[in-house]
């Protein structure tokens, strides 16, 4: 599916209340405001594409981003692609921290034993741990 058939299905998932929701808690004004379950289900839709995520990613749009997470296969994600997520600059992992803690997305996730959360601050410090 084509970067731009995504993001004008993102927009078109939009909604004025889940932009005024992050807004709010922070988020900056490239965001359409789509709901998490919305974006979930888009995600299982076009299945795990690691081309298509960092393209997303790159956008700088709240929901591509989160799209892009959902979309992308860490085992192929290179240091500089890491270096994007913000692991390896200590001075920012604590309001890293804080922006997960608030926001709390994906906080009651399930996650199968043995893996990792993708709520932030768990996976972040899962993340600098491994790096030892």
């Amino acid at each position: 599916m084509p970067l731009e058939e995504i993001l004008a299905q993102l927009q078109a998932l939009g909604n004025e209340k889940v932009r005024a929701h992050n807004k709010k808690n922070g988020a900056h004004d490239n965001q359409f405001g789509v709901r998490l379950g919305d974006i979930r289900d888009l995600a299982k839709q076009i299945k795990a594409d690691h081309e298509l995520a960092i393209a997303l990613w790159e956008t700088g749009n709240i929901d591509a981003q989160l799209l892009a997470i959902l979309l992308l296969k860490a085992k192929n994600l290179t240091a500089a692609e890491m270096d994007q997520i913000g692991i390896h600059f200590p001075e920012l992992r604590p309001r890293a921290l804080a922006i997960g803690e608030t926001l709390g997305i994906y906080r009651d996730y399930p996650v199968s034993k043995g893996c990792t959360s993708p709520f932030a601050p768990i996976w972040i410090n899962e993340m600098v741990r491994r790096q030892g």
